[in-house]
């Protein structure tokens, strides 16, 4: 059973004793705190799920996880590592142990930050925090309160970026681009981008094909992804001007990559090739909305969903898949088989 006194200070004390155990401490300064907090912590007791605090701090979950994912294939990305590392160097409660984290902590980093950065960049930011504490609750043992996720007020997610690229634009970055493709790393921007505004495939995921993952039968082609951002593959159908972007390739050995263009390197040049094409607001996920708003028009949601690797069809139905009342009432009106 929980012993709460009040101390000369006037804050509140918790603590906890059980048998086999060490006393569980912790001081509030409210006694509603301090109520909640017993609660908790002999709930957790009684349902054999309590954690030792072991002293690991939020700095040492982060390395942790740090060094977990850059290995192998579950590799971050380059710009989550980035934003991974300046936490350690800015995030104010790294050397908090893990046990005295609390939603307070948390809500204080928000707010700092949306003085600083766009909200989206916030919602980001979080992610990576949250998966880093969940990686440290469950991988690590430890005693990190998850519920603070419930306490805190995140901000709102913006509107899904609707930017469509046009067939001139793209004949801008091949005319950027003369010679064949494969002659330098620049000669390949125009057809990694056309490629994902084909195939809907994120840059990544284009830039991790090797020839052996296109296949052919029958005079139709297609790409399987092995794995993707979300963590799991899929078969990507390849369109006429896909295809035609694949024979334009050099030909290499099966285990050679499609695209021999680093990421950073892809990004650093497209930037500057729109810049000089003289493209306004044109960026290379753009590629994915382009092909995800064609494609929509040919496949229902639900296949489109399995080409796209969209986990939820929350965002295809809101942004992409809207029919109008003639082309509903069309479908209706079609005799079924036709």
């Amino acid at each position: 059973m929980a012993y709460i006194e009040k101390m000369k200070s006037g804050r509140w004390r918790v603590q906890i004793r059980r048998k086999a155990l060490p006393a569980i401490s912790k001081s509030f300064d409210r006694k509603v705190d301090a109520n909640a907090w017993a609660n908790e912590v002999e709930s957790s007791l009684r349902n054999g799920d309590f954690k030792i605090d072991s002293g690991i701090t939020i700095e040492e979950i982060f390395l942790a996880y740090l060094s977990a994912k850059t290995e192998g294939h579950e590799q971050k990305k380059r710009s989550d590592i980035i934003r991974i590392k300046r936490f350690l160097q800015d995030m104010p409660f790294m050397p908090l142990r893990a046990s005295e984290l609390v939603a307070e902590h948390v809500q204080m980093w928000i707010d700092k930050r949306l003085g600083q950065v766009k909200p989206s960049s916030v919602r980001r930011e979080y992610t990576i925090l949250r998966a880093v504490l969940r990686f440290g609750a469950h991988k690590l043992d430890a005693p990190i309160n998850l519920g603070i996720f419930n306490k805190v007020d995140v901000p709102a997610e913006g509107e899904p970026r609707k930017r469509n690229v046009s067939q001139q634009e793209l004949k801008k970055i091949w005319k950027m681009c003369p010679g064949p493709v494969g002659r330098n790393a620049t000669s390949y921007i125009p057809a990694v981008f056309e490629w994902c505004c084909e195939t809907a495939m994120r840059k990544g995921e284009a830039l991790a094909l090797r020839h052996s993952d296109i296949h052919e039968q029958d005079g139709l082609m297609w790409a399987v992804l092995h794995t993707s951002k979300n963590g799991s593959g899929r078969v990507v159908p390849m369109s006429s001007r896909a295809v035609a972007i694949y024979r334009m390739l050099p030909r290499e050995t099966s285990d050679a990559p499609l695209f021999r263009i680093a990421s950073g390197t892809l990004d650093t040049l497209f930037r500057g090739l729109v810049k000089t094409a003289g493209i306004e607001g044109l960026r290379f996920h753009d590629s994915r909305h382009q092909a995800t708003l064609a494609l929509s028009k040919r496949l229902n949601v639900l296949d489109l969903a399995k080409v796209t690797g969209h986990k939820s069809t929350a965002i295809l139905l809101n942004v992409y898949y809207q029919p109008s009342g003639a082309d509903l009432a069309l479908a209706l009106a079609t005799p079924r088989g036709a």
